[in-house]
């Protein structure tokens, strides 16, 4: 069984919560490139599928601006997911919705990377969107030759058109959980 699995993330990993009560969920950093998993782990299951899925983020700095006038820098544990992953038997039972919420727990500021596949999309439009203070777009146009990203505040019907995600330079989607920490605009 799992005990093995679950032994090694007690170990080296951080316990962030349980989905259903059931499925014991872990932050393992990956080195000094501030890169995080999170592991949801079956403690019932044998050793080659006990995990059930993951989400890999990266913790880094995030400078934004609404206009070249008004930068900022968001503050806190600012994630960035560039992978999730959760195995095709435990889709639909809103197992992926409570991993995204206990990353989501974890962090100060979420945000998306360009590549977002169907299931990853719904996620962030569907789900993340309604449970943050300020939800945006992020494009890729630097101020001034500087790492400053323009974020595009978005509006539900805004979130859920395809196309503005796909738009050239977009780089995904930012969400703010605490209304304190959103910039003025």
């Amino acid at each position: 069984k799992a005990k093995k699995y679950l032994k090694y993330f007690k170990k080296n990993g951080t316990y962030i919560g349980s989905i259903n009560n059931e499925y014991p969920v872990y932050r393992k950093e990956s080195g000094p490139s501030g890169d995080s998993y999170y592991y949801v782990v079956d403690p019932n299951a044998p050793i080659q599928s006990c995990i059930l899925g993951y989400i890999g983020a990266y913790t880094a700095p995030f400078k934004g601006a609404y206009s070249p006038k008004n930068t900022f820098e968001l503050q806190g544990a600012v994630r960035q997911v560039h992978i999730s992953r959760l195995a095709n038997e435990y889709r639909g039972k809103g197992i992926g919705s409570q991993l995204y919420d206990l990353v989501w727990k974890d962090s100060d500021v979420f945000t998306s990377d360009s590549v977002l596949y169907e299931g990853s999309y719904n996620m962030w439009v569907k789900h993340i969107f309604r449970n943050t203070a300020f939800f945006g777009v992020v494009l890729g146009s630097e101020l001034g030759g500087s790492e400053t990203r323009v974020i595009i505040p978005l509006q539900e019907k805004d979130a859920l058109n395809k196309e503005l995600l796909g738009s050239e330079g977009s780089e995904g989607f930012v969400a703010i959980k605490d209304a304190a920490n959103v910039p003025a605009a």
